[in-house]
């Protein structure tokens, strides 16, 4: 029997990469407008989240997840900066200072979290498998340990949502 979930994953993610590379060449003979050449980065860095995601779920032991939750925490952070420049671009705000600030707290959250402020955070001995309806054996969300970091993320990802909005409003 198919995998179901890596196959629809890996779909997802072939889009992915098909959209980033088109617009990634439609970006690269226009150096004044960087809207094609951000989305072009956020398409590639969301297909690189579903591969991580789709290793999370595939995960065969407890090592194997841990490494696949490091890389995806990188690939999330990468995704936040370029979200942040493709805002930016998009609406044209002209707001360099914000937008470098957005980046460089991404990679700080990058450089925190993966080497060693994510700590112990996968507090099980083991990974629990769970068995889907068609059949499909996964690894699901194991108990994670409450570390002092983990808010990060959010407030950036919080702070990213309201710049959202405020160029909504500007536009």
């Amino acid at each position: 029997m198919i995998a179901l979930t890596p196959a629809l994953l890996g779909v997802a993610a072939g889009v992915l990469v098909g959209a980033g590379v088109q617009h990634t060449l439609i970006g690269l003979p226009r150096p004044r407008d960087r809207t094609h050449l951000a989305f072009g980065g956020v398409c590639v860095l969301a297909a690189a989240y579903v591969v991580t995601g789709a290793a999370i779920l595939g995960a065969p032991d407890l090592s194997a997840y841990r490494l696949a939750v490091q890389l995806q925490i990188g690939v999330a952070s990468a995704l936040g900066a370029a979200l942040a420049v493709f805002i930016d671009a998009f609406a044209r705000l002209q707001r360099p200072r914000v937008v470098l600030g957005f980046v460089v707290a991404f990679l700080g959250a990058v450089m925190v979290l993966v080497t060693g402020g994510l700590g112990d955070a996968v507090a099980v001995a083991e990974l629990p498998r769970a068995r889907l309806p068609w059949g499909e054996v996964v690894s699901p969300k194991p108990p994670v340990a409450r570390t002092g970091w983990l808010f990060l993320p959010r407030v950036l990802y919080l702070g990213l949502t309201v710049f959202l909005f405020y160029a909504v409003v500007m536009l």
